[in-house]
């Protein structure tokens, strides 16, 4: 069946000295029904933590209303999913039998994750300003991932524990009240955030192995060992020492692929932003409240194949744009060698767009500025119950500031890690408005 069994142990203690520090430990065993067979059912993680109120420690400057230091090390344990194990048939709508394609991992391992983590959280001029700094080094180890079976496997797949997986980097949130009257008070805060990923170690049976987490033709996303987890490759143009386009014959654009001495595809860079800030804004004036997020994403890549396939249809409107001035714009070679500055649009957008098409031309900066919600209240009372009472107008994912590609590159084709900001004719982003009512008891 599909039930997942999981029994443990857990011990939790706080330990405290004067109200200014504080260590903690917690730590867990655990037996999971999904890893019986591969003698590593049982499996023990701890977490460690230090809390150093500094304030409380030392006399502090006056403008300093609190300060804190914290540093932990934690680890977390995750458990196969229930058919990694023993692979599981099931019963078609025919009344047949579907059988599992999923190899036996009667060697895995449960995922280990180590974290550690140091902080800080300061408070000045009594709490008008404040920030927040945490730093952070996550260590994967034994993550599952389905590939392709080994040659002559009945199974179509097998699992397989990724030796080592990192994650590293820092989150700094600075707020504060810059104006605090009794009419009127406007409170902002911003949020940074930048993470950098590296596989340590790949495939234990092979290191140079690719595992892909995303493909369509002429795009894989795909890692290996010494890359990270995003790494995105492209079919692309074919050029010559000056970086310029190469033709045919047929003065057609040329792809990786069709020599030895060009790869088939190209590595074009990490799907994943390279950081993130976020501002919030709230103003309350007298009874009304006015509140507003922007959120940034800045660096990474975002592949469309939707605009590849109307670019081959003829139907986009660069397309149209190229046929009302009669020629695209390249900075191309010829077969001969002499240089091109203009291609007939129908042969240039049949042979670049398409579903198997030269995806180079589709990348695109995933970096966007959104306003990400905003609400409007009003705070009163029911007049005969004395309740309080908010009235909100609020809306979700209002409009772009600044955004490169021409779709919404936060947008995935699926809930897991699969094909991040790849456009495939995905579903459009919705805009959402709604009218919020509070009554407090």
């Amino acid at each position: 069946g599909r039930d997942i069994i999981k029994q443990g142990l857990f011990i939790n203690t706080t330990l405290g000295y004067k109200d200014m520090l504080y260590f903690d430990f917690a730590g867990r065993t655990d037996w999971a029904s999904t890893l019986v067979g591969t003698g590593n059912e049982n499996y023990f993680y701890p977490a460690v933590g230090l809390t150093g109120i500094v304030s409380e420690i030392f006399a502090m400057p006056e403008a300093v209303s609190f300060a804190k230091f914290r540093v932990s090390l934690n680890r977390v344990a995750n458990e196969v999913q229930y058919d990694y194990i023993t692979p599981s048939n099931s019963i078609n709508s025919n009344l047949g039998i579907d059988r599992g394609n999923v190899a036996p991992g009667t060697d895995l391992k449960p995922e280990i994750i180590t974290t550690k983590e140091f902080g800080a959280n300061w408070r000045f001029l009594d709490d008008r300003i404040g920030f927040d700094f945490t730093y952070y080094n996550i260590t994967s180890k034994d993550q599952f991932f389905r590939v392709d079976a080994l040659a002559g496997s009945p199974y179509r797949y097998r699992v397989i524990n990724i030796g080592e997986v990192n994650n590293k980097g820092v989150e700094i949130i600075v707020n504060g009240t810059p104006i605090f009257t009794s009419g009127f008070k406007w409170k902002t805060a911003l949020n940074f955030s930048r993470n950098v990923n590296t596989v340590i170690k790949g495939d234990p049976n092979n290191p140079e192995n690719f595992i892909t987490t995303g493909a369509s033709e002429g795009y894989l996303s795909r890692f290996n060992e010494g890359g990270s987890i995003g790494d995105v490759y492209t079919l692309s143009f074919m050029r010559d020492d000056q970086g310029r386009i190469m033709l045919d014959a047929d003065g057609k654009p040329r792809r990786t692929g069709e020599t030895p001495e060009f790869n088939d595809l190209n590595f074009r860079g990490n799907l994943n932003p390279a950081w993130s800030l976020g501002w919030t804004n709230s103003f309350d004036y007298k009874k009304w409240s006015l509140a507003f997020i922007i959120n940034g994403k800045f660096g990474g890549l975002a592949v469309s194949k939707t605009e590849a396939m109307l670019d081959e249809a003829g139907v986009s409107q660069r397309t149209a744009d190229d046929r009302d001035q009669g020629f695209t714009s390249i900075n191309a070679v010829a077969d001969d060698g002499s240089a091109v500055s203009q291609i007939d649009p129908e042969l240039y957008y049949r042979t670049v767009g398409g579903r198997n098409g030269i995806m180079e031309a589709y990348v695109y900066s995933r970096t966007n500025v959104r306003l990400t919600q905003m609400s409007l209240s009003y705070n009163t009372k029911l007049t005969n119950l004395d309740l309080p009472v908010s009235f909100s107008i609020v809306g979700q994912n209002l409009l772009f500031l600044y955004k490169d590609a021409p779709f919404d590159p936060e947008l995935t084709m699926s809930t897991n890690r699969n094909s991040q900001s790849l456009d495939n004719f995905n579903m459009p982003a919705t805009r959402t408005m709604g009218v919020n009512i509070k009554i407090s008891f």
